[in-house]
């Protein structure tokens, strides 16, 4: 049985109007690890993007949504990252846009790979114990939060620091 993990912090965010752009697997047919071993060939054309990147949340991101519909009939999930809502997305990627809403963002440390499940869990669990509601299906997305490294990059390496973000219906 694995340990329970808590977050070093949870809290609510403000997020304005946004365009997550990368790549999607549910497109490529591609299993997550294999696009994530393969992020170095598409990502330097985000990363140049800069001036685009949202400061709300300028870090590496997996971002999950199906598009507006059940669990399982569509699963997109797209390594990129948050831009501003009007940047212009580049040929052969992918784009989800977002409406200004509050979600939760979740921070831990010390994680490694194989806890993404128990992250996304322990974070949908928290939100919900404080009876906040997540939007389902028409809304539902989230997100993990790369700080210092990103999966699939060093088998077995060191523990990093990252976070969940996670739509839900609050008011700040």
């Amino acid at each position: 049985m694995s340990k329970k993990i808590k977050p070093a912090s949870f809290t609510y965010v403000n997020l304005p109007a946004l365009r997550f752009i990368g790549i999607d697997a549910w497109r490529t047919k591609e299993d997550w690890g294999d696009l994530w071993r393969r992020q170095h060939e598409f990502m330097p054309l985000l990363d140049d993007m800069r001036e685009h990147i949202s400061p709300a949340m300028p870090h590496i991101c997996a971002f999950m949504h199906h598009d507006d519909g059940e669990v399982d009939v569509i699963n997109r999930f797209l390594i990129g990252r948050f831009f501003s809502a009007d940047t212009p997305v580049p040929e052969g990627y992918d784009h989800h846009g977002l409406r200004p809403q509050t979600a939760a963002y979740a921070i831990y440390d010390g994680m490694t790979e194989d806890r993404l499940w128990q992250r996304y869990e322990v974070t949908r669990d928290r939100i919900l114990s404080e009876g906040v509601l997540i939007p389902y299906p028409v809304g539902y997305w989230h997100a993990e939060v790369y700080y210092d490294k990103t999966p699939m990059i060093e088998k077995d390496g060191p523990p990093f620091r990252c976070g969940v973000l996670f739509a839900c219906n609050k008011s700040l």
